[in-house]
């Protein structure tokens, strides 16, 4: 069975897990030892639910816990989830055992939800359990790119091979970024907290703007391109070659920071080829060939391999718009004068 969408109920409902709850000894002790280890994300749902199985055990039995839960939970969770206040249950017809027991309740569910409010409220991404504060990944492989929203509305567009990741607490107080690859940002403004993406060596600062970041860990530079609006960009724990000079960017303007010699090149760039790729187009602007090839991999989720050894001479213009890989090859062959082989996921090109 899938446990992955049991909530704090569904585990109070469950016979063998309450069993367990009240006596971990039993013959449920593997069973759900081993669902804890499985799903890791749940490990708070359940000692949540323990504790409120524990706080009722001295005033009902199992089957009672079973039963009353379903009608008790319709209007306390409510509370728990912080979205309306407590209301006493009338009692006019309840038993003295039953008042004892749907207080007992109550208190039990609110003194959980005081410490459980921020890790059942419903986040975008991923929850904040307990209180801790979680790191938040999304990754592309080969071959894809996709589209967050983040949660103060800002966009990210994230190129495949690429890791985007930020704490589970964004907008709240922070908002920073850590990208591994290549990402178009278009942030949303908040004059009160700031928008810093981390890139390898760099460190962009920005209000609200949109921009485009490449930091891919194989390439020798980390690129910087504005769109809109302005940016601070700085180096991370900065050589005495560099100091801890900052540059802001207007639009149009471009920075390169170069790993090697860690330093900064400031240039303007033409049009938008430096972020057409979030349409799905391909740019190259006097491209070498292992460029290219790694470009190719990327976009396509492929493995090229040049049979005849590499051409140093190559320089290649051309833009792509959502074109297949055997027709970007295509045209790429009649100017640099090389024939292909496609296997699945396997290319060979042969330079004639």
């Amino acid at each position: 069975m899938d446990y992955s969408s049991y909530t704090i109920e569904d585990f109070i409902q469950d016979e063998s897990f309450v069993k367990w709850a009240l006596n971990p000894n039993n013959d449920n002790l593997s069973k759900w030892e081993k669902i804890r280890a499985l799903y890791p994300e749940k490990e708070d749902d359940i000692n949540i639910a323990v504790d409120i199985v524990i706080s009722l055990m001295n005033d009902v039995n199992e089957h009672e816990i079973n039963e009353d839960f379903k009608k008790i939970w319709m209007n306390l969770s409510p509370v728990v989830r912080g979205e309306a206040p407590y209301q006493k249950k009338s009692v006019e017809h309840e038993s003295q055992h039953k008042l004892g027991f749907w207080f007992k309740v109550a208190a039990s569910i609110v003194l959980v939800a005081g410490f459980s409010f921020w890790y059942l409220q419903s986040i975008e991404d991923a929850p904040i359990v307990s209180g801790k504060i979680e790191v938040i990944e999304k990754s592309n492989p080969k071959g894809r790119r996709s589209t967050i929203t983040l949660k103060d509305g800002s966009k990210v567009v994230l190129n495949s091979e690429s890791k985007l990741s930020y704490s589970s607490n964004y907008g709240d107080s922070t908002r920073e970024i850590t990208l591994e690859g290549e990402a178009f940002f278009e942030v949303t403004k908040n004059a009160e907290i700031p928008f810093v993406v981390v890139g390898g060596s760099v460190t962009i600062i920005t209000l609200g703007t949109s921009f485009n970041v490449s930091n891919f860990p194989e390439d020798e530079d980390v690129t910087v391109s504005l769109v809109t609006g302005k940016v601070k960009v700085m180096e991370n724990n900065p050589a005495e070659k560099s100091g801890n000079k900052s540059y802001i960017l207007e639009p149009n303007d471009q920075i390169k920071f170069l790993k090697g010699a860690k330093t900064f090149e400031r240039m303007q760039y033409d049009g938008d080829g430096e972020y057409l790729w979030k349409e799905g187009i391909i740019s190259f602007s006097q491209a070498n060939l292992p460029d290219i090839v790694r470009e190719l991999e990327r976009w396509y989720g492929v493995n090229i391999d040049i049979g005849n050894g590499s051409n140093s001479m190559v320089r290649y213009d051309g833009i792509f718009n959502n074109q297949s890989l055997e027709n970007v090859l295509k045209a790429m062959s009649f100017s640099l004068n090389f024939g292909f082989t496609i296997e699945d996921k396997d290319i060979k090109i042969v330079f004639n």
